[in-house]
């Protein structure tokens, strides 16, 4: 990795840096879950109808909200983000709400 793409996963929003973490790397609470299910439904609402809503699966709305995550320097919290027809949405996880998934192997 080079310093353009070092730079290019670290954002800087008012007072707070954050750091783009893979996807792979996160590890989610069922807090999260049901938090990240609810909120994809709400957003998505805007764009498909009520009735289908109900069809969203736990995997659809976590694949609708990891577009981009990224961890908060300051506040240990994750933001997940979506990109949207015409803008992008984060959804907050505060630091009690998940953790690095660990898989250590040795060759």
């Amino acid at each position: 990795m080079n310093m353009h793409e070092l730079e290019s996963r670290t954002r800087t929003i008012g007072n707070e840096t954050y750091h783009e973490i893979d996807r792979e790397d996160v590890a989610l609470s069922p807090e999260a879950l049901g938090i990240i299910r609810q909120a994809a439904q709400k957003v998505l609402s805007r764009y498909v109808p009520h009735d289908q809503l109900h069809e969203l699966s736990m995997a659809d709305a976590i694949q609708f909200f990891t577009n981009r995550l990224f961890w908060s320097e300051t506040t240990g919290g994750l933001l997940l983000c979506a990109n949207l027809k015409d803008e992008i949405c984060c959804l907050p996880i505060s630091e009690e709400h998940w953790e690095t998934r660990v898989t250590a192997s040795f060759h």
